[in-house]
Order: structure tokens, then sequence, then C-alpha cells
């Protein structure tokens, strides 16, 4: 009987959990703006690019993004060409319904090109801070901001490392599409749903299954103790503690 109450209080617990576990794949594409370490003697430009990413819940999700950009060298003799890709680990902040704050690390490849002496890839760790506000419940605007750091120098004029470390930074904007809304998508409801009754009538749909959820939840445990009791009455020894 034990165990069987405590499976029915850990389905109580963990079925709340599972409601508020969203997961959600984003796709987006983004303007972004350089900003070239000095030692590079690389202008500072824009660029664009796109990222895809999954969410394992409304607080963690992985990205791949990919950024191009092309630049002249501070001469303005020579034009580079600079790609970028990264993989990034985001860790989500909620803020209300509508809006979520979010850091995020990882590792960024950058290839340098064509000619020399750019003709060399960078391989760094980033960290950045960004923000999603939804439009609706499928479209965001993002805003992101991100350092890169060598702690080896890469001097394109001295391949030889220096030892003094370099960064690079890198400002975007952009919209995100989500195919599986996220936890943050779904805040249109309260002064939405007057606007749009489609949605309050799915906000009650939703409603709804919560409540049957835990009706059937209830009927589990019911269940559980009228089996354990009609167990235990079977087990109980008769006439003077002797079994038949």
């Amino acid at each position: 009987m034990k165990q069987l109450v405590s499976l029915a209080a850990l389905i109580l617990v963990f079925s709340p959990a599972a409601a508020q576990r969203s997961q959600s794949i984003e796709f987006g594409g983004f303007g972004s703006y350089w900003r070239f370490d000095h030692l590079y003697f690389l202008k500072n430009s824009f660029g664009g690019g796109a990222r895809i990413a999954y969410a394992w819940s409304d607080r963690l999700s992985i990205e791949v993004a990919g950024d191009f950009t092309k630049t002249v060298d501070t001469a303005a003799v020579q034009n580079v060409a600079v790609s970028t890709v990264s993989g990034n680990v985001v860790f989500n902040f909620p803020m209300g319904d509508r809006a979520t704050l979010y850091a995020t690390g990882g590792f960024t490849r950058l290839v340098f090109g064509n000619d020399p002496p750019y003709d060399f890839t960078d391989n760094m760790v980033n960290g950045g801070l960004g923000a999603r506000v939804f439009l609706s419940q499928h479209v965001a605007l993002r805003l992101d901001a991100r350092a890169m750091y060598n702690r080896t120098n890469r001097d394109p004029l001295n391949p030889t490392p220096r030892g003094s470390w370099t960064g690079q930074v890198q400002g975007g904007a952009g919209l995100s599409y989500f195919f599986i809304p996220p936890q943050q998508g779904r805040g249109f409801s309260a002064a939405g749903d007057a606007k749009h009754p489609r949605r309050a009538g799915h906000s009650l749909h939703r409603l709804r299954l919560s409540h049957i959820a835990l009706q059937q939840n209830q009927k589990l445990i019911r269940f559980g103790v009228f089996g354990a009791r009609i167990l235990i009455a079977f087990e109980r020894p008769h006439d003077g503690g002797q079994f038949h």
C-alpha cells in the first residue's frame, strides 16, 4: 500500500510540473553589428544570419547560429569576409507572459578570408545576454548582445600568437518563429482573450483538460486505497489469531 500511495503522490506532484514543461522549436533570422578587436585592424561592420534552437523547457534550450559579414581593413585596401558558426546553451528567465530574458554561453568558430594575412580561423568561447518580446503566440522580437573571447591573440599581421587575449563583440536584432509556442507565447489571455474569443476558448479548453487530469489522479488514489483495504482484510488472521 505504501508503494501505491507513494506512486499516486508522485503522479500528483509531477503532473503539474509536466504541464508547465514546454518544449519548443525556434527558427529565426537577424541583422548583426560586429565590433572587431583593435589588434585585427578591421573596421566594424554590419552582417546577418540565422539560428535554430530547441528548448527542453521554458528554462533551458540549445541553439546553433550562423552569421556572415563583410568588412575592410583599417587602411581600406583589403576586403575581408568573416563567417561564424556558434553553438550555445541558453538559460531562460521568463518575465511575465509575454517576455523572456536569457543568458547564453558556448563556442564560436570564426573563419576569416580569403586572402593573406586574413586567411585563418579563430576558435573562441562566448557569453551574452538577450531578450525576447512576444508579438503573438508564435512570433517574437529578439535582441542579443554577445562577447567572444580567446586567451591567445591571433594577430593577422603577426601570425605568431602574442599571448595577449583578444575579443569580438556582436549585437543583433531579429525575429523568431516558434513552431510550438513556449509558455510565454501563450500569454495572450488577459486582455487578448477579450479581443480574441478563439484564444479564450483555447484557454478554457486547457483548463478543462487540467481539471479532468486532476479528477483522474484522485480516482487513482481512491482505487488504490480501496484495493489496499481489501488486501488487508483478506490477510487478517481469524479465530483468535489462527488462520483457517
